[in-house]
């Protein structure tokens, strides 16, 4: 090693080029060569703007002229004449690694640039995940796109020549310049330098000068001597023709057109000394360049190594969590196929399901991550942010003041941020809030993980969604899901509502499910029981015992008969006697016996001066019931009749399945007698779903009842369906057998579209201290639970902004009731956490209670209502008889509003106090208005409001202002030509913009003889009035900050929303 020469120093260009010799000594030839290879792959020097001959040197011992010492002083000349000495080996390699350092150093600036931005107080960034970079090596041109989907992991697409190729990377970085690179699974290593638009690759000691393609523009690729310049400026070169020689190394280098160009500039002469790097000239490509190429060595076979094939799946399993960490992380989407890394996880994750395996630890921590970053992104605020009278109220706007500085003690964030942040970091490896380039790295991460959180949302939906059909973890698992999905719920309600509705699915199917099952198990058990006894002893002395016990059931038994009837030679006349006991009651059945007619069993019983017949058939042996069915009514008695069918094959669609139906039935005309026919299908394999569908005699035929498809004519009855009568209903499948969820379309207004859901409770047990006080009812809050579930399912497949919260909840409870107003207060309260997330608009109970004057049984009516705010309110009474009315036009926007999460406006004006609306009249004058709320013509609400207070109980007027956006990219429009024009295009609804709370000037004053309007808000003296053209054109809205500010700098006080708007 020269000893003039260390780390740090400059080398002179005058300087002799050689700085090191390494001599092998050797007890032979061959061992001496073998010394000498070792220490020349174990080097390793980097000269910044320069090179080595390290490289050459290896490639030099390995020829076979070498080798046996045949090479004489003219070999190099001749065999370089022979195209050898230069090697192509590990091409793609180093194109790979010069791209991702390319995308590395622009990764760098795009932090930069968001810090800067951040510290204007509008954080932005271009980070586009896989974009084109082009790139050159050897005259070979490559396309090369490169997405970092990890921490230290990339995904590098390759086009050159015509070929493509796609290699997973993960590189590891020993320090700035030497490291190991593993593509496809194959390591090498790796030493890189970056010398301006030339990136030095070093693979495996093959030296490779990969430089960025800058449309015709020629640099020095190392430091060298300028030697000649064949051409002249404005001369035009063939492609591969000699444009300029240096000499490097005592060696001579010509450097070539890559294509058919015209000397465009020239910047260097012949004697001067260049570096690596330097642009020496510019070339400008002909018309007919672009089809003629360099010579064949510009085309190079792309040498990737290739991927591992046959995985197993456990590996494939744990590289997809892998994947979808970074994602939810904000590492680059495949730049291919944007939903890739998610399907090739579910099919890994089915796979290793087939093995026996559940992914399910590192399914929680995807989870944990989710929510942790959504903690961060939260657009409203709850009691744990803190911040007080701040101006800041959301986490997203306390890590949007955060990134000015970094620092969250500078920008005064609360105690909670700072812990959700270092959470937040922890996920990137960084420890602590130290500002480091770890930390800054993450902080980019984390802002484009916001950027993208609706995409994020959906993988965490997919991820629940395969839960929902699994078993609940073991015990091992169980409180780590519990946290993590409570967890989720808390941080997902408001922004992400389809993700926490299918967190509380989950929740509900993996804790309060399995309790609900194992109760059913036991009573299907013990029906189970007590129907082989009588299968066995159809004459048992304790038969009517038996069936008594099964008629009190409190578990759905429809089920049970369906999959009875699959077999074959089984008895179901007990079965249709507990059935007709439970849908019709005990009270007022005489004469209960069994019937043959036509090969079917019907069970007959009399009840109020009718028949109640039921029979269970297969579907194909349903004429022949139905032809017993009319030998049976042959007389003057009326006939209700249930049919129970097994129906193998049966159809998807219910219409189809109604029209299957009703042509049996036409095809069998029953008599008069028979006033109604139902027939309730059991589901398909097993299916928890039954089917009822009502025929009623109309015009000498048998016509479907629509109104009551799905429910049986006597549950219907009890739930008052035809309250319903103005809707058109749809049932859909439910998350238990025992709940009817049907979707109601109101005829007159499609728009309104909710989701009901009918139960029954049977068992109405009541939970009491030993002081009496009532603690809980279990059965009615888990089928409550399971109601709410039910909905929860179905709204998770509509859009956010097609969900309402107009859902209901109807229950019919078969035990008299004693419980008090307030014991129902309790329970209420009990219930609420429960049905979160379902929008329900009211929970219905309808059962009987006792008069207290009378002590009579009579029907009562429950009713726990939810208004907009999230209060509740009890009311107990009568049943009601009136029809339920479809929204008008004003619910139907006060509903809209709340599903973006906002007030409407004319919902806030009965709070503030008497509120006498104001419009422009055909002077473009504020004037007051008489008209029914919601029929604004302009997107402004005004008008003054009167309220007594303890300080003016005289009487305390003032404006206010309000925003109402009839839609989210709605704009504010005047009513007339040049009238009130507030020029701001909102981007979320907003109950409140602004409000003015002073009174208006005093009469006679000079103020009051134009036409003004208040903007701004006080309390403070310094108010202003300008005219309705001005106030429009004086408050505006930026996006870094919820503090609307005037044009003269005034400050104003914002509203409580998170308003974004561009001016």
């Amino acid at each position: 090693m020269d000893t003039g020469v260390s780390e740090g120093d400059t080398i002179p260009a005058d300087f002799d080029s050689m700085i090191a010799k390494i001599i092998a000594y050797g007890r032979d030839r061959a061992e001496a060569l073998g010394r000498l290879r070792r220490a020349m792959a174990q080097t390793t020097v980097v000269i910044e703007g320069g090179a080595t001959n390290r490289s050459f040197v290896l490639d030099l011992l390995d020829q076979p002229e070498v080798v046996d010492a045949s090479a004489d002083t003219g070999w190099i000349d001749r065999v370089r004449g022979e195209g050898r000495l230069v090697t192509h080996r590990h091409s793609s390699v180093a194109v790979a690694a010069a791209a991702i350092e390319a995308y590395e150093e622009e990764e760098r600036a795009e932090c930069q640039r968001l810090l800067s931005t951040a510290f204007g107080g509008r954080p932005q960034v271009r980070h586009e995940s896989g974009r084109p970079l082009d790139l050159k090596l050897r005259g070979a041109a490559y396309r090369v796109r490169v997405a970092r989907v990890g921490p230290q992991r990339f995904q590098v697409g390759i086009d050159a020549g015509g070929q493509a190729g796609t290699a997973e990377i993960e590189l590891e970085r020993f320090d700035e310049h030497t490291g190991q690179i593993a593509v496809n699974g194959t390591r090498y290593r790796l030493l890189t330098a970056t010398h301006g638009p030339v990136h030095l690759v070093e693979v495996d000691g093959v030296t490779h000068r990969v430089s960025r393609d800058e449309g015709g523009v020629v640099r020095s690729p190392w430091p060298a001597l300028v030697v000649a310049v064949p051409v002249a400026v404005g001369d035009e070169v063939e492609a591969d023709a000699p444009v300029l020689v240096m000499e490097s190394m005592k060696m001579e280098t010509v450097l070539r057109a890559p294509f058919r160009a015209r000397l465009k500039e020239c910047a260097v002469a012949v004697g001067s000394k260049v570096e690596t790097g330097a642009p020496l000239l510019r070339l400008e490509p002909l018309a007919e360049s672009e089809t003629v190429e360099a010579p064949p060595a510009a085309a190079v076979a792309l040498d990737l190594p290739t991927a591992p094939a046959g995985v197993p799946a456990r590996e494939r399993a744990a590289r997809g969590q892998q994947d979808l960490r970074s994602l939810l992380l904000g590492y680059d989407l495949d730049p291919h196929d944007e939903r890739r890394v998610l399907d090739d996880y579910l099919a890994a994750r089915r796979a290793a399901a087939g093995e026996g395996l559940r992914p399910l630890a590192g399914e929680l921590a995807l989870l944990d991550v989710f929510a942790d970053l959504a903690e961060l992104s939260r657009n409203r605020q709850t009691r744990e942010d803190g911040g007080g009278d701040s101006h800041v109220r959301s986490p997203r706007e306390f890590f949007h003041t955060y990134l000015q500085s970094l620092d969250v003690e500078r920008a005064g964030l609360p105690e909670t941020f700072r812990v959700r942040l270092a959470t937040a970091v922890g996920h990137y490896g960084v420890a602590g809030l130290e500002r480091t380039p770890e930390l800054e790295a993450a902080v980019f991460r984390i802002f484009l993980a916001q950027r993208r959180a609706s995409a994020d949302a959906a993988i965490v939906a997919a991820l629940l969604r395969a839960w929902l059909t699994e078993s609940p973890p073991d015990e091992t698992l169980r409180e780590p899901a519990g946290l993590a999905l409570e967890r989720l719920v808390a941080a997902t309600q408001v922004r992400f509502p389809v993700v926490a509705d299918l967190a509380r699915g989950v929740v509900f199917a993996w804790f309060a499910q399995p309790l609900l099952l194992r109760n059913r198990a036991r009573v299907y058990a013990e029906v189970r029981q007590h129907l082989r006894h009588l299968d066995a002893h159809p004459q048992a002395p304790d038969r009517a015992e038996r069936i008594a016990s099964m008629v009190r059931s409190t578990e759905p038994l429809v089920r049970l008969l369906g999959q009875r009837l699959v077999r074959a030679n089984l008895d179901n006349s007990v079965m249709l006697e507990v059935l007709t006991r439970r849908y019709y009651g005990n009270k007022g059945l005489t004469g209960v016996h069994t019937r043959q007619i036509a090969g079917c069993t019907f069970v007959v019983a009399e009840r109020a001066s009718s028949y109640l017949v039921s029979a269970a058939v297969r579907f194909d042996a349903l004429g022949g019931a139905l032809r017993g069915l009319a030998e049976l009514a042959d007389g003057d008695v009326p006939v209700d009749a249930d049919v129970y069918l097994s129906w193998e094959g049966q159809p998807e669609d219910s219409d189809t399945m109604a029209a299957a139906l009703h042509e049996v039935i036409a095809a069998h005309p029953l008599p008069h007698q028979v006033r109604r026919l139902t027939t309730t299908v059991a589901g398909r394999g097993g299916a928890v779903m039954h089917h009822h569908l009502t025929f009623r005699p109309s015009s000498g035929e048998m016509v479907e009842q629509r109104l009551i498809r799905g429910l049986h004519p006597y549950i219907a009855q009890r739930m008052r369906l035809e309250r319903l009568s103005r809707f058109d209903l749809t049932r859909l499948p439910s998350s238990d057998e025992e709940v009817y969820l049907f979707r109601c379309v109101a005829r007159e207004n499609p728009s309104d579209d909710r989701l009901v859901a009918f139960a029954q409770v049977r068992d109405l047990a009541e939970l009491r201290e030993h002081d009496g006080r009532l603690v809980a009812l279990p059965t009615a809050e888990n089928l409550i639970a399971t109601c709410a579930d039910s909905i929860r399912r179905a709204q998770s497949r509509r859009p956010s902004n097609k969900r309402f919260n107009t859902n209901r909840v109807v229950l019919y409870v078969w035990p008299p009731s004693e419980i008090t107003r307030d014991e129902m207060e309790m329970i209420a309260g009990r219930v609420l956490p429960t049905t979160a997330g379902a929008g329900l608009e009211e929970i219905l109970f309808i059962g009987r209670q006792r008069h207290p004057a009378t002590g009579e049984l009579v029907k009562t009516e429950m009713r726990i209502s939810f208004d907009a705010t999230g209060g509740v309110q009890l009311t107990i009474g009568e049943p009601a008889g009136d029809p339920v009315e479809p929204l008008d036009d004003y619910r139907l926007k006060a509903l809209r509003a709340s599903s973006r999460n906002t007030v409407y406006p004319y919902e806030l004006t009965g709070m503030l106090g008497d509120f006498v609306e104001h419009d422009l009249d055909a002077d473009h004058a504020l004037v007051p208005v008489d008209r029914p709320k919601g029929r604004n013509t302009a997107a402004i609400v005004a008008g003054v409001v009167t309220t007594p207070t303890p300080r003016h109980p005289g009487a305390w007027s003032g404006w206010c202002c309000s925003a109402t956006p009839p839609s989210r990219s709605a704009r504010c429009r005047s009513r007339s030509a040049g009238g009130w024009s507030p020029r701001s295009t909102w981007r979320s609804g907003c109950g409140c913009r602004w409000s003015g709370t002073r009174s208006p000037p005093a009469p006679g004053s000079r103020w009051s003889r134009a036409r003004r309007t208040w903007t701004g808000w006080p309390p403070r003296s310094s108010g202003s009035w300008s005219s309705p053209r001005t106030a429009a054109r004086s408050t505006s809205w930026s996006r870094a900050s919820t503090s609307a500010r005037s044009r003269t700098g005034t400050p104003r006080r914002p509203c409580s929303c998170t308003p974004r708007a561009s001016s």
